[in-house]
């Protein structure tokens, strides 16, 4: 793209005023692409959305590029609620998903002698992405039912609730649905977690990231016998002195959130009556 030049490289070193002047123009461009639609004879956004999405992820090392990934955040935002465009464009993603899963060129020359995937799986995007909500929740849904089709997640947290470590556990849930293993930081609760932390409070997608956790957080396994109520498996994520860590500060971001939209709800009631008693002296 036109921002990516050695001379806009060199200034990133010095600023962080991204994305560029030309990849906020060309957004734009796709916003009113978007919006004008019917213009160009269109019952719908979709084919256009498919067509820019296209484009973008084709475009060489496209998930490390700030200005695709900053036009691509733009199109899963139009994505999200038509139903039939939001099934679009997380089959294209989840197409994606699967061929980064497949591409064994990137593997090492340890991995290919031993046979053994010391790295994990290759993911789209191996850190969460705070300034595009959006394009993250297609990714780590793509993820996640991924995650639960291979039948990984059901036998990860059966393993659980038989009191085996993270560790153990996902080592045995991958041998028994015959599945690569990934990194315990690459499983789906942790994915989500991490984009829900560094996410704005205020962005209209944090209570699904949170969701998002949450639906894995509180899995439990299935009951051995009629009568049985398993426990849930999501203390299990946060065993071990750093993951304790970790797990304080959820608490504290959750604790934050909570005091935020608590003083700005009463900060909002108190100005309605003020306003209320305002009208009433009026009359």
């Amino acid at each position: 793209l036109a921002d990516q030049t050695y001379l806009s490289l060199a200034k990133s070193l010095l600023s962080r005023d991204l994305p560029g002047p030309v990849t906020r123009e060309l957004g734009n461009l796709v916003e009113r692409s978007l919006a004008g639609y019917r213009r160009l004879g269109l019952q719908s956004p979709s084919r256009l959305v498919a067509l820019w999405a296209t484009l973008l992820t084709g475009l060489p090392q496209w998930n490390s590029n700030s200005s695709c990934l900053f036009l691509l955040d733009i199109l899963c935002r139009h994505s999200f609620l038509p139903q039939h465009i939001h099934r679009e464009t997380l089959g294209l993603l989840r197409d994606l998903h699967r061929k980064y899963l497949c591409d064994v060129s990137s593997q090492g020359l340890i991995n290919w002698i031993t046979g053994i995937n010391y790295s994990g799986l290759r993911l789209l995007f191996s850190s969460s992405l705070p300034s595009c909500p959006w394009l993250s929740y297609f990714v780590l849904t793509a993820e996640s039912l991924h995650c639960t089709e291979s039948g990984l997640w059901s036998a990860l947290v059966q393993q659980l609730g038989r009191g085996r470590s993270l560790e153990e556990g996902l080592a045995a849930a991958a041998r028994e649905v015959e599945t690569p293993a990934p990194l315990a930081s690459q499983l789906p609760p942790y994915r989500w977690l991490a984009q829900a932390l560094d996410t704005p409070s205020h962005h209209p997608l944090l209570p699904l990231l949170w969701q998002g956790f949450f639906k894995l957080f509180l899995a439990r396994p299935q009951p051995s016998h009629s009568g049985e109520e398993p426990r849930g498996v999501g203390m299990a994520f946060f065993q071990g002195m750093i993951n304790t860590m970790y797990y304080n500060k959820v608490k504290a971001a959750l604790k934050a959130l909570h005091e935020t939209f608590s003083q700005e709800q009463e900060e909002e009631q108190e100005q309605e009556k003020k306003e209320q008693e305002k009208k009433e002296q009026e009359q």
